[in-house]
């Protein structure tokens, strides 16, 4: 959970081959494991999307008038994700994780600010494509690994804040490129 990570990239393929090995290629759960799996994905970012948001509350670091849209934005894009996901094969779904994947490390390695360190402008009103990005990102599925999730933020707390940025950044792209 320090590098916001473990629960969609290492867990989905993870509790992918899981399912698949422990179940016969024609038995429905071996069917339907990327579904499982990204659903179990989805729940987990869900509870830790509430905790982090709560922190952040408590803390004051909210602009309450940007959450209420983008939350609505997210959860449409979660009724059109679980629709979705019910009308494509696993395998498709596969192939869009690793599409996602891909994405989010050519993201990682062209994103001005990713690598070195960002500017310290004023934040601005959403636009467009942060809305549509909204409804994709609620476009997942959902279900459990919560229990893992939590321990793991719990191990990492004491080492946020520890890790210089630039060494943060480089490591999470090695875990996205390793996980691939």
């Amino acid at each position: 959970m320090l590098f916001a990570f473990g629960g969609g990239f290492v867990g989905v393929p993870l509790l992918y081959r899981m399912l698949l090995s422990s179940h016969g290629a024609d038995d429905g759960v071996a069917q339907s494991a990327m579904h499982i799996a990204v659903a179990t994905s989805t729940c987990v970012m869900i509870v830790n999307a509430l905790m982090a948001t709560g922190k952040h509350r408590r803390a004051g670091n909210l602009i309450r008038h940007y959450l209420w849209p983008l939350g609505g934005y997210i959860g449409l894009g979660a009724i059109a994700g679980a629709v979705l996901a019910m009308a494509v094969s696993g395998e498709a779904m596969r192939y869009a994780f690793i599409a996602y994947l891909a994405l989010t490390i050519a993201d990682c390695l062209m994103r001005r600010g990713f690598l070195e360190q960002g500017d310290t402008r004023a934040p601005r009103c959403l636009r467009r494509l942060e809305i549509t990005g909204g409804l994709g990102i609620g476009a997942m599925a959902f279900a459990v690994q919560t229990l893992g999730s939590l321990l793991g933020m719990r191990l990492a707390s004491p080492w946020i804040g520890r890790i210089p940025d630039r060494r943060h950044a480089r490591v999470y792209i090695g875990l996205l490129v390793l996980v691939r």
